[in-house]
């Protein structure tokens, strides 16, 4: 059977859109409009939202659970093929998020891939 893999790299401005485009739509309520986003390690990205009414700001936390749902609907959305019964996995690259989808693809093959950016 042959093996896939996949990266689909997104920009923190990429993402950005996908976020406010997945809580728009499955209707979960943010405290405030997404301002900014930044990657704080592997697992987790911060949102900054900013305060609509009464000025301010907060901050919310996804963890990879969360940005895999976002990145996957947002996929769907924009018409980007997954394959079904694929590993999905999340990765950086850079400064962008990666959504490395994989099929048919033993455990032990995906621990040696590595992503080497140029210089």
């Amino acid at each position: 059977m042959p093996r896939e893999i996949r990266f689909i790299s997104f920009t923190t401005d990429e993402f950005l859109q996908a976020a406010r485009l997945y809580f728009r739509r499955v209707g979960e309520p943010l405290p405030g409009a997404i301002d900014a986003v930044s990657i704080v390690d592997d697992c987790r990205i911060r949102l900054s939202l900013a305060q609509t009414v009464g000025g301010g700001g907060s901050e919310m936390f996804l963890d990879h659970n969360k940005i895999g749902s976002i990145l996957v609907f947002y996929c769907i959305e924009q018409g980007i093929p997954l394959p079904s019964k694929s590993l999905r996995t999340l990765k950086l690259f850079g400064d962008n998020i990666c959504l490395m989808v994989t099929k048919n693809v033993p455990m032990a093959d995906l621990d040696r891939i590595k992503l080497n950016l140029p210089d």
